[in-house]
């Protein structure tokens, strides 16, 4: 996810809520955690706020969810969300050693398994 897609996702959030990096605490039970924050997951509006509502998160304002954005990229962390036009729920801020994701790209990374794309213009077609 690109830097104008994340902070449009904070800014417009009606509730952000953060949350434990599934990732590294997964790596830390089995000792190959990396140094990387721990609480920077975000998710976003009705997503935040039942997560908040259930304890899994905590609720933080757009000027937190800017200065934790700010961290995970100065711990180049990649930001990683779900393929959706508008309504971003979630932002995870992932490294390549913990990441479930990143290290499945680079384990078949030969297959070319991911493959990135511009939005079209709404009402456009997209060929694949």
């Amino acid at each position: 996810m690109d830097y104008e897609r994340a902070t449009e996702a904070i800014r417009t959030a009606s509730h952000i809520g953060v949350g434990t990096c599934y990732c590294r605490h997964k790596m830390e039970h089995v000792h190959k955690a990396c140094g990387n924050p721990l609480d920077n997951c975000m998710t976003f509006n009705s997503t935040a706020c039942s997560l908040i509502k259930h304890g899994i998160a905590r609720q933080v304002d757009v000027e937190e969810g800017m200065n934790l954005l700010q961290e995970s990229l100065g711990h180049n962390l990649v930001q990683f969300g779900e393929n959706v036009r508008e309504q971003v729920a979630f932002i995870c801020n992932c490294c390549g050693c913990c990441c479930e994701a990143l290290l499945a790209a680079k384990r078949f990374a030969l297959l070319s398994p991911i493959a990135t794309t511009k939005l079209p213009a709404r009402g456009g077609s997209r060929k694949l």
